[in-house]
């Protein structure tokens, strides 16, 4: 669980310290050993062998490749829009493998769009009609009349010149314009009627996204579960659910802040990642392990997320995800190959053939070498997991 109180070291942190502990704890006994292994047979060799083995072995690993992965990651990671605010996130995310949603405002735009079924009974109707509606729809402010005038603005209708007083707008009612009326009906969506006669009815969802869908798939494929929580009713939620593929248990609906923490408390401290765009996320992100947020206007969720990113989609969340596993990649094959390279070189020094001249030669190859190697696997030419 995550806390606003003063933190301690980061648990990726405490690991590269007890690291380089252990690291120059050995170097200085393998060069004791390598001092006294030489004494009995020649004091000065003993001297180039204790000195060579401090020379030669390489703490590039731990001094320069592993702030450079870092960087690198960062650097990739701002170049999409995503920004990090605590770098132990890039430990922290190696244990999630369930990321939550808020649904309004993170998966969805926060704004209403026609159904399918509803643009293709716009098509059918005269484009007298559907001109008038227009007409009255544009002097509205009302999110369901905002998102008719919209879609009809796309099908370059006649102009009817109509005085906006004409247009009366009743409150919980809908439109009226002369004959016309646009508002609530018997059935299920909007009416839009003459004199009382039913013309036709439109339907409307929240507009998800625009990789919302790929997005959720391409986590579920990685592994991850992804859950779907929301303070609006069960239809709605139901609704986004369903063409997201989240499967129905693992979408809550009507929740309040203190339910959102308690279920993001259920599901695993150590796993969790939360992704939420209102105040009412607040309580969710103290109890999830990570945390981010697209509400970088927000005053309080930026401050308790582990990144926040710009952008119009959730893409975000998978390319922080990938990236904290990419970087963790680069960091065992570099540690690999330090440990190689340095178990090879004290076995050399050991045994007599290098002195320290020559040491001092092979160290800066051995640090370019993997700093090379850094740059090729986290550079921008590489960076598959932004893809």
């Amino acid at each position: 669980m995550r806390s606003s109180s003063e933190p301690k070291p980061p648990e990726g942190q405490q690991w590269w310290h007890r690291v380089s502990t252990i690291y120059v704890l050995s170097v200085l006994l393998l060069a004791t050993f390598g001092f006294f292994y030489w004494l009995g047979t020649d004091s000065k060799k003993a001297v180039e062998v204790a000195v060579a083995i401090l020379i030669i072995t390489c703490p590039c690993a731990l001094g320069i490749a592993v702030p450079l992965a870092k960087e690198l990651v960062h650097n990739g990671l701002r170049n999409n829009g995503i920004l990090l605010r605590h770098d132990d996130f890039l430990d922290r995310a190696l244990t999630v493998n369930k990321v939550i949603f808020d649904k309004t405002g993170t998966i969805t735009a926060g704004r209403l769009e026609l159904t399918s079924q509803s643009l293709e009974i716009l098509q059918k109707q005269p484009p007298e009609i559907l001109a008038i509606l227009q007409a009255m729809t544009t002097r509205s402010n009302h999110p369901v009349s905002k998102c008719v005038s919209e879609a009809l603005i796309q099908m370059d209708l006649p102009k009817i010149d109509i005085d906006a007083d004409s247009v009366t707008e009743i409150a919980g009612q809908g439109l009226q314009l002369n004959k016309y009326t646009f508002g609530k009906g018997s059935q299920p969506g909007t009416l839009f009627s003459e004199n009382g006669a039913e013309l036709f009815y439109l339907e409307t969802g929240e507009k998800i996204r625009q990789d919302a869908v790929d997005e959720v798939t391409a986590l579920k494929t990685a592994g991850y579960e992804v859950y779907l929580l929301s303070g609006d009713n069960k239809g709605r939620v139901d609704a986004v659910s369903q063409t997201l593929g989240i499967a129905p248990e693992y979408a809550y609906s009507e929740m309040n802040p203190e339910n959102k923490i308690k279920m993001v408390a259920k599901l695993d401290k150590n796993n969790t990642i939360m992704i939420g765009d209102g105040l009412n996320d607040s309580l969710g992100f103290d109890a999830a392990w990570c945390a981010a947020t697209p509400a970088v206007d927000s005053a309080v969720l930026p401050q308790k997320a582990d990144f926040y990113y710009l952008g119009d989609g959730v893409g975000a969340v998978r390319k922080a995800l990938s990236a904290a596993h990419a970087l963790s990649k680069v960091q065992k094959i570099n540690l690999g190959f330090a440990a190689g390279y340095n178990a090879i070189a004290v076995g050399i020094c050991l045994a007599g053939w290098v002195n320290p001249i020559v040491a001092a030669v092979l160290m800066p190859l051995s640090s370019l070498t993997i700093v090379t190697l850094t740059t090729i696997q986290l550079g921008r030419r590489r960076q598959h997991w932004m893809s």
